[in-house]
């Protein structure tokens, strides 16, 4: 589907959570809401989504699960890929 460049700034890093930017959003999501799954270093994840900010940021909640992933294996500021697979 598409990928994109993350850098792990204090908030992504220290919550799991993280947001996609609006000219991806308009160019890939087509909804407002619902499930995406997503693969970091292999790993593939599915995780919650909404749009979270009136620019039309999508927010994907990655919770618990995500911050142990980040925490484990980047350190804060850095620059992580994720490719996107689906959007439900």
């Amino acid at each position: 589907m598409f990928r994109m460049n993350l850098i792990l700034k204090k908030a992504y890093y220290t919550t799991g959570y993280f947001n996609i930017g609006v000219e991806l959003v308009k160019k890939y999501i087509n909804k407002k809401s619902g499930t995406c799954k997503f693969k970091i270093n292999g790993i593939l994840f599915e995780k919650k989504y909404s749009t979270a900010n009136e620019e039309g940021q999508i927010r994907v909640y990655g919770n618990q699960e995500l911050y142990n992933f980040f925490q484990d294996n980047f350190k804060m500021n850095m620059m992580i890929e994720i490719e996107f697979l689906k959007f439900d």
